[in-house]
């Protein structure tokens, strides 16, 4: 009996320190993601402040002014790879928010397999507690 209460506190411990873990690790992931993402935006941003100045470079080097289609060109060209950066930017708080997600329901089950283990060892508890049943034989005494 004395074996199985304990199994029945070390499944619980366990569960519970599982249920942590999990959580922690998930939101490490989602921190791990953001951050990348805040990198790759910073990226990207310098980037296009260096395809924009290349654009700009050549309509002046070929003697146009930035006006009419040089000036569509290159609004079009922004307008597109800030979109890019929108979709990439929802897509890793998409991501992040899934790794938060994963980790909690990792967690959770990590804590309904620690209750289990515990009612299982309960039982057995109980079982072991409990005084056999003796049924009197159909002959009679």
């Amino acid at each position: 009996m004395g074996i199985a209460a304990v199994g029945a506190v070390t499944s619980i411990a366990g569960g519970i320190a599982g249920d942590k873990a999990a959580k922690e690790a998930g939101a490490m992931q989602a921190d791990i993601i953001r951050k990348t993402e805040a990198e790759n935006q910073r990226r990207r941003e310098l980037d296009l402040q260096q395809k924009l100045g290349g654009i700009t470079a050549a309509v002046g080097a070929s003697n146009l002014r930035m006006s009419g289609s040089s000036q569509r060109y290159k609004s079009g060209f922004e307008s597109q790879y800030r979109s890019e950066m929108a979709w990439d930017k929802q897509k890793s708080r998409i991501e992040a928010r899934m790794a938060e997600k994963t980790g909690q329901l990792a967690g959770q089950s990590a804590m309904y397999s620690g209750l289990g283990s515990a009612i299982g060892f309960a039982g057995q508890a109980y079982a072991a507690a409990k005084p056999p049943k003796v049924t009197p034989s159909p002959s009679g005494p």
